[in-house]
């Protein structure tokens, strides 16, 4: 079962940290963080934005990472947070990387533009339990 709006087992103060180039796909995302009971989303620009907002000690519930194959410094934030055990969810405008990335074979990576549903979906899977109807 995916998450319904304002759902209370997310509205309890949990935290994600958005990395997205476009502010406007980051605003997106995060209106739909929200809606689901995500309490803090915060949107940086790039990953040395993210790296510093991280080295502050500060910890999310989940990460949005967008990733570029062409990139390799997303890929490797990617995997960092991934082994730091972070939830996490890829997004990518790369149609190459929509089947998976190597290296990060359980993270979900979402088409961008980014359905409300699929990332519904995607952090039902992490935060619900799997019993739930």
């Amino acid at each position: 079962m995916a998450l319904m709006m304002g759902d209370p087992d997310l509205s309890e103060g949990r935290s994600a940290l958005i990395v997205e180039g476009e502010y406007l796909v980051g605003l997106h995302i995060q209106t739909i963080l929200e809606a689901y009971g995500f309490t803090d989303a915060t949107i940086v620009p790039g990953i040395r934005e993210a790296k510093a907002l991280l080295r502050g000690e500060t910890a999310f519930d989940l990460a949005v990472v967008e990733i570029a194959l062409d990139r390799p410094d997303t890929i490797d934030f990617a995997r960092a947070l991934r082994d730091a055990k972070t939830p996490l969810i890829g997004t990518t405008t790369d149609l190459r990387a929509h089947s998976g990335i190597a290296g990060l074979d359980s993270v979900p990576i979402l088409p961008k533009p980014i359905p409300e549903e699929s990332l519904a979906d995607a952090v039902s899977a992490m935060f619900l339990p799997p019993d739930t109807p």
